[in-house]
């Protein structure tokens, strides 16, 4: 994890954002079609319904929080260019996977990533099975916010409250 301080614009008040920012160092490039990482087993992705899209989880993060973490994912993605378009987005799955990829550099300190999202490969498997959530991704990109996905519980570790009758 990375902890990155951040002044804000609007009020002009200090905040942390942390960033786990671990490059894939098995990866032949942040940029090539293709990661080879070796596993055990093969990586099966699920099917993302409305309902998944949803259930979300209250990070932990402030609104300035996942203002920054969108900012930092939208400059890395231009830095690293070239840009891409929403249509893109959805009709390449690298490109959603390397958004995805970035998404979840800036996930919530709170949770921990479920080890199956962390890999690009993994992640390409989910935008290719999945296009209807990648159409969700490509708006997200599109208006530079992504808060809702961040969110999402399925990329987490976690174990619901139990409740007593």
């Amino acid at each position: 994890m990375v902890r990155v301080r951040a002044l804000s614009r609007a009020t002009g008040e200090s905040t942390v954002l942390y960033l786990s920012m671990i490059l894939p160092t098995v990866c032949t490039g942040f940029f090539s079609s293709s990661c080879q990482e070796s596993s055990a087993t093969a990586f099966v992705p699920p099917t993302i319904g409305e309902g998944d899209l949803f259930f979300q989880l209250d990070c932990g993060l402030t609104p300035e929080q996942h203002k920054i973490g969108n900012k930092w994912i939208c400059d890395l993605l231009e830095i690293l260019g070239p840009p891409s378009s929403p249509k893109e987005v959805i009709d390449d799955p690298v490109v959603a996977a390397r958004i995805l990829w970035l998404l979840l550099r800036t996930a919530s300190p709170h949770y921990k990533v479920k080890p199956e999202y962390e890999s690009l490969d993994n992640l390409r498997a989910l935008a290719e099975h999945n296009k209807k959530f990648c159409q969700g991704l490509a708006a997200a990109y599109r208006f530079k916010g992504f808060t809702t996905l961040r969110a999402m519980a399925f990329w987490y570790e976690w174990e619901a409250p139990e409740h007593s009758l």
